[in-house]
């Protein structure tokens, strides 16, 4: 509606200045708006006249801005649902460090710190961290990835961090993604791995029965202590020996 009163004023204006004119001049009003006193006036009436296409002309670029900022509000609603649903940490940090952007995931992660510098934000500094791997990434324009571990209540959260650079159309670098992935279950898992893989060795080496393992061609890969005492071989000398030979 309003789009519309701003096209119709054009032509409320023209009415006006038209009726004050025939009150002026009476029916002679048309042939001094075609003839006019000086160069202004002519000017001055020209613009009188074009005032419908300028208000209209001027409604016009109103709708397509409204039009262009509801395209633009749609499409930042369609990346943030797409950047939301990818199940990771990413955010946007400009080349002076400072955080544009974070998906849900991120700020769960590590807190809303959009504006602020991510060096401060997550490692108290005052300056860029020594062996940055956002900073590397502007530098070389390549991919580095990181690990770095978080205390929380929880308990310690290991993070994986990879940057990736984002660039203009001229191939210039503007900013960088992050995407910080939680490893926390598989770092747990790795450490429990080596728990029952060193509780298995210990198992094994001091069991009182001997244990050999081969490969599939029957070369000997394994051998405990008390194997080693039953032969009669040092271990590094029944190693590799074939069991079916």
């Amino acid at each position: 509606m309003v789009k519309i009163a701003i096209a119709l004023t054009g032509w409320f204006l023209l009415g006006c200045y038209l009726f004050l004119e025939y009150r002026e001049y009476g029916p002679a009003f048309l042939r001094h708006l075609s003839a006019g006193d000086h160069t202004g006036q002519m000017i001055f009436h020209g613009v009188m006249f074009l005032m419908p296409l300028i208000t209209a002309a001027f409604a016009y670029l109103i709708h397509q801005k409204d039009n262009l900022l509801k395209n633009m509000a749609s499409e930042r609603a369609r990346q943030d649902a797409i950047l939301g649903a990818i199940g990771e940490g990413i955010s946007i940090q400009d080349t002076h460090f400072r955080i544009l952007y974070q998906n849900p995931i991120h700020r769960k992660l590590l807190g809303d710190h959009v504006g602020e510098f991510c060096y401060t934000a997550f490692q108290n500094r005052e300056h860029v961290c020594e062996g940055c791997h956002l900073a590397m990434t502007f530098k070389d324009g390549k991919t580095h990835t990181k690990e770095r571990q978080m205390p929380t209540d929880k308990g310690t959260v290991y993070l994986e961090v990879a940057a990736s650079p984002m660039t203009d159309l001229s191939g210039k670098i503007i900013a960088g993604i992050e995407v910080v992935r939680d490893i926390t279950g598989w770092r747990r898992y790795e450490t429990r791995l080596r728990e029952s893989e060193r509780k298995y060795r210990e198992l094994v080496e001091t069991a009182n029965s001997v244990i050999l393992t081969w490969d599939t061609e029957g070369n000997i890969t394994f051998v405990n202590d008390f194997a080693e005492r039953f032969f009669g071989y040092a271990k590094e000398e029944l190693l590799g020996r074939n069991v079916v030979g």
